[in-house]
């Protein structure tokens, strides 16, 4: 199975791509994130140590998401937690 996480570098992200590497047999995780928060690099690395590949896309670039290849199942997890920025 191929699971893609967008957000994936996030906190929430990040900790369920963790998650189910460590308890899902035959399954394939990756992530989607922009790499825009702090923190977001720190994730990326803890990610890539247990071989979770990260695509560095921002989810509105339509042309790239769609040159993806394809999964089973796509978890949302992209968001702006800054009210301040979110409400703009």
């Amino acid at each position: 199975m191929k699971i893609l996480i967008t957000g994936g570098c996030g906190f929430v992200g990040s900790n369920l791509a963790i998650f189910l590497k460590k308890n899902l047999k035959r399954v394939n995780i990756c992530t989607l994130d922009n790499l825009f928060r702090n923190g977001s690099e720190i994730n990326k690395s803890r990610l890539s140590s247990l071989g979770i590949k990260n695509f560095n896309i921002d989810i509105k670039n339509y042309n790239k998401i769609i040159k993806l290849k394809k999964f089973d199942l796509i978890i949302d997890d992209c968001a702006e937690p800054a009210i301040e920025i979110s409400s703009k």
